[in-house]
């Protein structure tokens, strides 16, 4: 007959199961196990340090509080009977973890974090999870190359956080996630080529990529809902990616500090955002790839995009302040359907005719009006070259 250590404490076990159950009222009784009770309940937060310390949970379905294995030197973590987590599941800084195995886990209510666990190369033990109520924190874990192993996961409730993973490629595991109810943000992931979503449709914040030195390809083909987007010194990034569903932005659309990027293709279905900012992006050569976007309530900036000859934003209508500077290459101010502006700014930009920024005043009639250093060819009514 084999046997399991059940410790009990401040915090104790409750029992669902047909057969009467009575714990025991002594720490360090031994238990038979051949038939395990069908469910079994650790009330409260199960705190593991040791192997002793897992083996004594390897039975439990259910923890009502937190899981937490933080600083220990276990190579393996294996809780093959858990199925739900109430609190929030950390791992974090274990230098020997290789093996994890939470295979039953269906749903984590709080957060789900690893942080600094170096040896750990995949999630394939979290095979079975589909909801993380709080956020998906991975960070600080070199030796994960995708996030193979989560494909059950449809929602996190909070946000999505991979931060430097040095080794992580691609995305692939995210093909069932469906919603991410606060911001998806992918900072520092230097090794990253593919950031692909094939399925989700929401993003209740910002969707922020920040320093992917080597995204290439960047893909949310079902993207619906999202408040803002932001593209943060993606050096290979030569469009702004795939985005054929998405139509509107509450909040900003900010491209800035890539290097690479011709053009904005992949956003041709946004029609209204809460501002656009476009800076340092010397390889800009068109904006037309908005071609459907027809409001900006907040400001529309560019500044620092020096292949740029045109603002080419053919549906545009509403803007709020027009702001163009230091657009060495700028020789036109385009917007030409645009008919009210809360301002209008074009300084710093040495080709830029004057009379056809004066041409832009009197069309638009914005109350702010700026036009400062620019190409003075005849025209200084407003104009300051």
């Amino acid at each position: 007959m084999s046997v399991a250590l059940l410790f009990l404490g401040c915090s104790g076990p409750t029992i669902d199961d047909r057969r009467p159950w009575t714990p025991p009222a002594v720490s360090g009784v031994l238990l038979p196990v051949d038939e395990p009770p069908v469910d079994l309940v650790w009330e409260g937060d199960a705190v593991l340090g040791s192997d002793a310390d897992v083996a004594s949970f390897r039975r439990w379905t259910r923890i009502t509080g937190d899981l937490v294995v933080e600083g220990t030197a276990l190579t393996e973590v294996s809780l093959p009977s858990l199925q739900e987590v109430g609190g929030e599941v950390r791992l974090w800084e274990n230098p020997a973890l290789a093996t994890l195995d939470l295979g039953a886990l269906r749903s984590v209510g709080g957060d789900l974090s690893l942080y600094d666990d170096p040896e750990l190369d995949a999630l394939v033990g979290l095979g079975s999870l589909e909801e993380v109520g709080g956020s998906l924190v991975i960070n600080r874990m070199p030796a994960l190359v995708d996030l193979d192993g989560l494909q059950a996961l449809e929602r996190v409730g909070a946000r999505l956080y991979l931060f430097h993973l040095e080794g992580l490629r691609t995305l692939d595991g995210l093909e069932g996630l469906r919603e991410v109810a606060g911001p998806v943000q992918l900072w520092e992931d230097h090794a990253l080529v593919d950031a692909t979503f094939p399925a989700l449709t929401t993003i209740g914040a910002a969707l922020d990529l920040f320093d992917a030195r080597s995204l290439v390809t960047l893909s949310l083909p079902e993207l619906t809902d999202a408040q803002a987007l932001e593209l943060h010194h993606c050096d290979a990034m030569r469009d702004a990616g795939d985005f054929p569903r998405l139509t509107s932005l509450t909040g900003r659309l900010t491209v800035q500090w890539n290097p690479v990027m011709r053009s904005l293709d992949g956003l041709g279905a946004l029609t209204s955002v809460g501002s656009l900012h476009l800076e340092a992006l010397p390889a800009l050569a068109s904006t037309a790839a908005l071609s459907s976007l027809s409001e900006v309530t907040g400001d529309l900036t560019v500044l620092d995009a020096d292949a740029l000859v045109t603002l080419e934003l053919p549906a545009l209508v509403r803007a709020g302040l027009v702001d163009a500077r230091y657009d060495d290459g700028l020789l036109d101010p385009g917007l030409e359907a645009l008919v009210l502006a809360a301002g209008l700014r074009f300084e710093h930009d040495p080709a830029l005719s004057a009379c056809a920024v004066e041409a832009l005043f009197d069309r638009v009639a914005a109350p702010l009006v700026s036009c400062v250093d620019v190409d003075d060819d005849g025209c200084a009514a407003v104009c300051v070259p």
